[in-house]
């Protein structure tokens, strides 16, 4: 691709992003230790559930008040089983996201695992859950002749790639919705 840009003579006038949308757990593959995830459907007042390398929990509408406090016990007698390092209830979720009670897309509960724990019953190797530090952290290269070469360890975000596009292309990154609501910035240096 850099050798095609270049032979085009674009390469003074290209910048090149890579990066990824999420890790993969875990990295080491050493740490890998395969779990079932059946203890989390006899959750009490469970609606539904979904996990890779953590669980993620949502009781039923119609009795999640009711279920939530056996819920959570039983979700904590299942840490060992499960390999649930520490549970993100609600209290926790209200200040990460909308209250679970007030919205259906908020799960009710996060099980956030032992590094190395992957939920399958077959031959995976990694899997991407969300709040494992594999998971939620990727390397982002950025290229063109005209930035100074460095490795710079700033915290960024994804979310930055579409902005700083944007502000290359000579474009309004704050055209974008998303940039507006969010107040996202273009990435640091550019």
């Amino acid at each position: 691709m850099v050798k095609a840009i270049d032979t085009q003579g674009l390469a003074n006038s290209t910048l090149i992003i890579i990066s990824s949308k999420h890790g993969q757990s875990p990295i080491d593959i050493t740490t890998r230790v395969a779990v079932d995830d059946s203890p989390y459907g006899a959750t009490p007042g469970i609606g539904a559930y979904s996990d890779d390398d953590e669980g993620l929990v949502w009781l039923a509408p119609q009795g999640e008040k009711a279920n939530y406090d056996a819920a959570r016990t039983y979700l904590l007698s299942q840490a060992g089983p499960l390999h649930i390092d520490h549970l993100i209830d609600r209290a926790h979720m209200k200040g990460m996201f909308k209250d679970p009670f007030n919205s259906t897309r908020t799960p009710d509960f996060v099980a956030v695992t032992t590094p190395g724990i992957i939920y399958t019953s077959g031959t995976k190797l990694a899997e991407h859950g969300g709040f494992a530090e594999n998971d939620r952290n990727v390397a982002m290269l950025v290229s063109n002749p005209n930035i100074a070469p460095s490795i710079r360890f700033d915290e960024v975000e994804t979310r930055q790639i579409a902005p700083t596009i944007l502000k290359a292309l000579g474009l309004r990154p704050r055209a974008l919705m998303s940039v507006q609501e969010e107040n996202t910035r273009t990435l640091p240096g550019l």
